[in-house]
């Protein structure tokens, strides 16, 4: 069977759509830290799962407009990416990603007469919640100590022991 694949994504910054003006993103990625774990006793090394390495994000724009160069630096920007994934002759699914962070890295590119020229926007995340046909699959909430994956909130009984 052919795989789903991606045919169109539009990004929304700041609650603003940039269909045509956006050409690609790195999504988030999740990177759980662990420390390794060795006891007397024990035939290996083992490792004892801690918390998720910072989620980022990047975007490439065609254009700089004066509200996608003011975002660097603002704390809790809104950011959704859509994308439409299809096979063969399916209906298109949506995967939708919402987030909320920090553009800590933008890049204006370089300038050059007669071609076009990129605006590259870094962020780092502190909320990411990513749903694939209208079904969670992950939510991150590092403020509030939130991380379900699959369903399972696997942060709940922490909240509960410290009283949050």
């Amino acid at each position: 069977m052919i795989p789903q694949t991606i045919r169109q994504f539009n990004a929304f910054i700041d609650g603003v759509g940039y269909a045509g003006r956006v050409t690609d993103s790195t999504t988030p990625k999740l990177t759980l830290k662990t420390e390794d774990y060795n006891a007397a006793g024990m035939g290996g090394t083992d490792v004892i799962p801690l918390d998720l390495d910072k989620m980022e994000v990047e975007l490439t724009f065609l254009e700089h407009t004066p509200a996608l160069l003011g975002v660097i630096g603002r704390a809790n920007i809104p950011m959704t990416l859509r994308a439409a994934a299809k096979r063969d002759d399916e209906t298109a699914v949506p995967l939708v990603w919402t987030m909320r962070g920090i553009f800590t890295e933008l890049d204006s590119g370089q300038l050059k007469a007669a071609a076009k020229v990129e605006l590259k926007l870094k962020g780092v995340l502190r909320y990411n919640k990513l749903t694939h046909s209208g079904q969670l699959i992950h939510e991150i909430d590092i403020e509030n100590g939130v991380r379900n994956i699959g369903g399972t909130d696997q942060m709940a009984d922490i909240r509960a022991a410290i009283g949050m």
